[in-house]
């Protein structure tokens, strides 16, 4: 058994010096670049392949779905704002019928 004089007066080890932490690349489809009007200078399709993806995850699961469509006894849960940046009848649905703030929207 080693006294605590003898532990603290022994011999240590030269410090090493850490690892270097290598950072994870980002990958190119994760960037996307915005001039200062909002406009894309550049994308990936990569990048809008993935966002795509993510929607749908979204509305699968029911997550962030803003909207219900009942259509011919089917129920269709999705995103106003896609489908507004998708079609002119559901982007002038949504103003006229106030839903864009009232969460709710009938369609005849």
């Amino acid at each position: 058994n080693e006294t605590d004089d003898e532990i603290n007066n022994s011999t240590s080890l030269p410090a090493t010096s850490p690892k270097p932490v290598k950072k994870k690349p980002i990958a190119k489809h994760e960037l996307v670049f915005v001039d200062s009007k909002g406009l894309v200078k550049q994308s990936s399709p990569k990048h809008c392949q993935s966002v795509l993806n993510q929607l749908n995850q979204q509305r699968l699961s029911s997550q962030f779905c803003d909207v219900t469509l009942l259509i011919e006894g089917e129920v269709y849960k999705a995103h106003k704002s896609i489908l507004a940046a998708n079609s002119e009848y559901f982007r002038e649905l949504f103003i006229e019928k106030g839903a864009v703030s009232s969460h709710e929207a009938v369609v005849d």
